[in-house]
């Protein structure tokens, strides 16, 4: 995939040059320019939260040895992607990071 055809909301998966072994999946949610960052468990994007509405939990069915519910969120993105969040923690070491600018030629 060319890195130009990328538009937010995509999906995609890539490995690390360093680490041919792992394959990382991630959603596209800051283009060039843009400011990204998590406040609270929650994304903005350049300083505007984005919209999220309360689901019912999920189950997740195989941690451990019996199914476990998560919090679920439907977020919608500017220009209306949406995606099914599930959060697991409360407060966690990523709820709440710097502020990121996507350089010029990359995305987030």
């Amino acid at each position: 995939m060319e890195w130009s055809k990328v538009s937010r909301g995509d999906v995609v998966a890539y490995l690390l040059p360093k680490d041919e072994r792992t394959i990382y999946i991630k959603r596209v949610v800051g283009l060039p320019g843009e400011r990204v960052q998590m406040v609270g468990g929650v994304l903005h994007i350049n300083g505007v939260p984005v919209c999220r509405k309360r689901l019912d939990d999920a189950v997740l069915q195989n941690y451990g040895d019996k199914p476990r519910p998560v919090r679920q969120w439907l977020e919608t993105l500017p220009g209306g992607r949406r995606h099914r969040i599930l959060d697991e923690v409360d407060n966690g070491f990523l709820d709440n990071t710097a502020e990121y600018t996507v350089p010029a030629g990359t995305i987030s």
